[in-house]
C-alpha cells in the first residue's frame, strides 16, 4: 500500500512522472520476465502502473479545472520552446561557460544508465540471464532507477530545441543528479558495478568524447570540473584511502553550490 501512495503523490508532482509507468514495466521484465508464475510480480507492478497513471489524471483534472483545458501541462511545453527534434551537436545549454561541466556529467551518467538498461533487458529477454548474472547488488530499486534516469536522459536530449552552436540540454542536471534515483544508482556502481575491461575501455572513450559531445571542451573551468568529478568518483570507489586528500574538491564543489545559491536568490537563472 504504501508503494501505491507513493507512486500516486509522486506523479502528482511533474508530468515527466509518466515515465514511471514503462519504467515499473521493464523493471518487472527484467526482474522477473514473462513466466507465468511470477503473476504475483506483474500484479504488483499493474497496481503500481494504475497509481501513477492516476496521479497523473488528477494532476490533469486539477489544471482542467483551474484552466478550462485538458492536459495544458503539455500544450505548455511550447513556450519553453520545446519540442521533438534530432539533437545537433555538440549539446549546449544556458550559460554554457558556467554550468556546461554539470550538465555534461548528468548526460554521462544518463548514458551509463542507458547502457546497463540496454543490457539487462536484453539480457534477461533474448538471453534468459538474471540481473545478478552480471554484477551483485542488482535490486528493483537499481533497476528502475537506471530506466528513470535513460528516460529522462533521452527527453532532455530529443525533447528540446536547438541553439545556434547545439542542441540545448538545459536543466538536465537538476533532472537528473537532484533526484533519489540518481542516489540510488551511482550508489550501485560505486558499492557493486565490477566493470570489464571492454567497459572500462568505453567508459574511458564516452568520458572523453563526453567533453566534445557536450561543448565542455570550449571552457577550460569546465573541462576541469568535468573530469575532477569523475576523477573523484574512481578514487572513492578504487582507492578509498585517498578519500581524505579531497579536501581541495569539496571545497571547489561548495564554492560552487553558493554561487548558484546565490544567484538563484537574486532570481536569476541557474539551471
Amino acid at each position: 500500500m504504501k508503494k501505491l501512495v507513493g507512486f500516486y503523490f509522486a506523479s502528482l508532482v511533474r508530468s515527466v512522472s509518466i515515465l514511471f509507468i514503462p519504467a515499473v514495466l521493464l523493471t518487472t521484465v527484467v526482474m522477473h520476465g514473462f513466466k507465468p508464475l511470477n503473476k504475483k510480480a506483474w500484479a504488483e507492478a499493474l497496481y503500481s502502473c494504475a497509481a501513477s497513471f492516476g496521479g497523473f489524471l488528477t494532476a490533469a483534472f486539477i489544471q482542467y479545472f483551474q484552466t478550462g483545458k485538458w492536459f495544458y501541462f503539455l500544450e505548455v511545453q511550447k513556450y519553453w520552446k520545446r519540442h521533438w527534434i534530432f539533437p545537433k551537436l555538440p549539446l549546449s545549454t544556458y550559460s554554457p561557460e558556467r554550468i556546461m561541466a554539470i550538465d555534461g556529467i548528468a548526460v554521462i551518467i544518463g548514458v551509463v544508465a542507458i547502457y546497463h538498461c540496454l543490457k539487462w533487458t536484453i539480457g534477461k529477454v533474448f538471453k534468459g540471464r538474471d540481473v545478478n548474472t552480471y554484477q551483485n547488488g542488482v535490486t528493483a530499486q537499481v533497476v528502475y532507477s537506471a530506466f528513470i534516469l535513460a528516460g529522462t536522459t533521452l527527453l532532455d536530449v530529443f525533447f528540446t530545441f536547438n541553439l545556434e552552436e547545439g542542441a540545448n540540454i538545459w536543466s538536465i542536471n537538476r533532472h537528473l543528479l537532484c533526484t533519489p534515483f540518481a542516489i540510488v544508482f551511482l550508489h550501485w556502481l560505486y558499492k557493486h558495478f565490477a566493470p570489464q575491461w571492454r567497459e572500462v575501455s568505453a567508459l574511458v572513450i564516452l568520458l572523453v568524447l563526453g567533453i566534445y559531445l557536450t561543448g565542455v571542451f570550449r571552457y577550460y573551468e569546465m573541462v576541469l570540473y568535468y573530469f575532477l568529478f569523475f576523477f573523484s568518483f574512481f578514487i572513492i570507489k578504487y582507492y578509498p584511502h585517498l578519500r581524505y586528500y579531497f579536501i581541495i574538491t569539496y571545497v571547489w564543489f561548495a564554492i560552487v553550490q553558493i554561487t548558484f545559491f546565490q544567484e538563484f536568490l537574486l532570481n536569476h537563472w541557474v539551471g
